[in-house]
């Protein structure tokens, strides 16, 4: 009974039906009792291998700790601010390392 007077309270608020769902209303994350070691781990490990995504740190966090799943370790990959610039795509003249035959200059020799 209460859940349901919050949410007709929180809809009131808001003016608008559609902006607050119950479900959002009641969701509470739980928390991992070994997240604060757990990024203070991943820290470390991103700071000795720079170049190193979360999916190679997550599969040296297994090694470590056992289990840990794929989402969470993204979240917090993300949380601290670890994700790596992407780099720009090349062009076609870039990758073959040639000019593009507009630029070239072709000639024939004779017998």
């Amino acid at each position: 009974m209460f859940r349901r007077r919050l949410f007709h309270t929180v809809t009131f608020l808001q003016r608008s039906p559609t902006q607050a769902y119950r479900a959002t209303v009641r969701y509470r994350r739980r928390v991992n009792p070994d997240e604060a070691g757990i990024r203070k781990r991943l820290r470390l490990l991103a700071s000795q291998r720079s170049r190193w995504g979360c999916r190679r740190l997550q599969v040296l966090l297994k090694r470590e700790r056992g289990v840990i799943n794929h989402r969470p370790m993204h979240r917090l990959h993300r949380d601290e601010g670890l994700l790596m610039r992407r780099r720009k795509r090349r062009s076609a003249d870039q990758l073959t390392g040639f000019d593009s035959p507009a630029k070239m200059t072709w000639s024939v020799r004779g017998p």
